[in-house]
């Protein structure tokens, strides 16, 4: 598995992600309902986690999708969060588990870009 490019952001504002969660084999949204683990974290080039986010924390969010499947994952990570990002490329990681299987749904190179504002 690859590094997908993200989009930019910068470290002075709110980081917003919607993704709709696809099952490639029906072309129908993948059902989240069941999975009572989702993370997303993110690494600087040395792995060190700089952001981390869960399902049971509350950064992330399930909703259903216009078929009422849940399969919309949101999540979002305020500019205070983002703050601590220096400039630079970071690795942006999703999984997801059900208590006995884990998937990984994003691997990606998030490119960050200062601001200008310091607080």
């Amino acid at each position: 598995m690859h590094a997908t490019p993200l989009p930019q952001i910068t470290n002075a504002t709110d980081w917003a992600v919607t993704v709709a969660v696809i099952d490639d084999s029906t072309g129908v949204g993948f059902d989240l309902s069941t999975y009572t683990a989702i993370t997303v974290r993110v690494t600087d080039s040395r792995n060190s986690q700089m952001l981390t986010g869960t399902l049971s924390d509350g950064t992330i969010v399930v909703t259903a999708d216009d078929d009422a499947v849940s399969s919309i994952l949101s999540w979002t990570f305020r500019a205070s969060e983002m703050a601590t990002l220096a400039a630079g490329s970071y690795t942006v990681a999703v999984k997801i588990g059900d208590g006995t299987n884990t998937t990984q749904l994003i691997l990606g190179r998030l490119p960050v870009v200062d601001g200008g504002f310091t607080a």
